[in-house]
């Protein structure tokens, strides 16, 4: 089952907020992102599995996608990644992947570089995270003016 929330900010303008579709299906992972990234002054739409076509991002438009690749052992997320980059309304969407599988972010490390994709790994370190999403906005062209939190500019 799917789950979709969304969290916001404070912010009276909540479309300057850079917004981030987290897509992961740990429970304890997802809670470390909502404290870490809310309080960094993002918006977050979390997903527990990934959506089943890129669609949603079509309207939605996130400014990144934080991608976890494997959900319950089985690898929906790098699937999920090459619709996404498949897509030509969704291919310019950053992408960070955070996953704890070591051996296959080694594996894939020329595809993500093509895609320029982040990578983070599982357990990761807060400002490693934090660096990883700062430097996937600022690489959106699209991202202009929300390029960095909201408490940085």
């Amino acid at each position: 089952m799917q789950l979709a929330r969304t969290t916001t900010t404070a912010m009276s303008n909540v479309a300057d907020v850079p917004l981030i579709l987290v897509i992961d299906d740990d429970e304890a992972v997802l809670q470390i992102y909502q404290e870490l990234l809310v309080d960094e002054g993002y918006r977050l739409c979390v997903h527990t599995f990934p959506p089943a076509s890129t669609g949603a991002l079509h309207r939605a438009r996130p400014d990144v996608v934080l991608l976890d690749l494997l959900f319950a052992g089985e690898d929906a997320g790098w699937h999920f990644l090459r619709k996404l980059k498949g897509d030509p309304v969704t291919a310019d969407i950053p992408v960070v992947v955070a996953t704890a599988n070591q051996r296959y972010a080694q594996q894939s490390r020329s595809q993500f570089d093509a895609w320029q994709c982040g990578i983070v790994l599982k357990p990761f370190d807060i400002d490693e995270l934090a660096a990883a999403i700062q430097l996937a906005l600022r690489r959106s062209e699209r991202a202009g003016a929300t390029a960095m939190p909201p408490g940085t500019r």
